[in-house]
């Protein structure tokens, strides 16, 4: 790995209108801190230059509504420009949203169909009245399933269980599972597009739970019996 460029030489490089040192730099400042406003201005900035990185976050932030209301159209177009510009994230994503191959960008745009992500999913089946547990049948279709499975290639890290006491994440024998939750900065297009589907079937807005996270169990990993809570 690549040892990580200091501040200081990403706010020089950044001056000077280099688009992937005022992508970096507004990336860091969005994390947190007092310059997470500057650090908006720059990803627009960048974004405006012909940057696909800034480009495709910009459109998982209008995706997700970030600061703002949730825009699809404004969300694909941005994903659509950052694919014409090479961004290789967007044009796999495009390409998926589109179930198309092909490298017209613009029309693949077209070719999405957001009615299938958005369109209200069937009455679950209901499997269990106390607890009640209900099944949705077909939520997802195959090719969608080994997409989100594919972003976490590689990502996923050991599953953490939370301390109270120190109030934060810390590994447990009682969770051997691995995970990848979709934060902020993990977050694509088509990520705020299944939290859309599932806020739909739950009925519940997508702020009341936590942040998607893919779970994955090889054979023997568990996550034993215990409480949830919330604080």
């Amino acid at each position: 790995m690549e040892p990580e460029t200091d501040l200081q030489t990403l706010r020089n490089a950044a001056r000077d209108g280099d688009i992937g040192a005022q992508t970096e730099l507004a990336l860091r400042y969005l994390r947190g801190g007092p310059e997470r406003a500057e650090g908006a201005t720059l990803l627009r900035t960048a974004a405006a230059a012909g940057g696909g990185r800034a480009q495709a976050m910009l459109a998982t932030f209008a995706a997700g509504g970030v600061d703002r209301e949730p825009s699809w159209d404004e969300a694909l177009d941005l994903l659509t420009r950052a694919a014409e510009g090479g961004w290789e994230n967007a044009q796999t994503e495009l390409r998926f949203l589109a179930e198309d191959a092909q490298s017209d960008w613009r029309t693949l745009r077209a070719r999405v169909r957001l009615d299938r992500w958005l369109a209200p999913c069937p009455p679950p089946r209901i499997v269990s009245e106390a607890p009640r547990i209900g099944v949705l049948e077909s939520f997802l279709w195959p090719e969608a399933c080994d997409w989100f499975i594919g972003l976490g290639k590689d990502k996923l890290r050991p599953a953490a269980v939370y301390d109270l006491d120190e109030r934060r994440g810390r590994l447990s024998e009682q969770r051997t599972n691995s995970d990848l939750a979709f934060g902020l900065f993990e977050a694509r297009v088509s990520t705020c597009l299944l939290q859309a589907r599932i806020e739909a079937a739950l009925g519940a807005s997508v702020t009341t739970y936590e942040a998607l996270t893919l779970m994955h169990y090889a054979p023997g990993q568990e996550f034993a019996p215990h409480h949830d809570f919330l604080v």
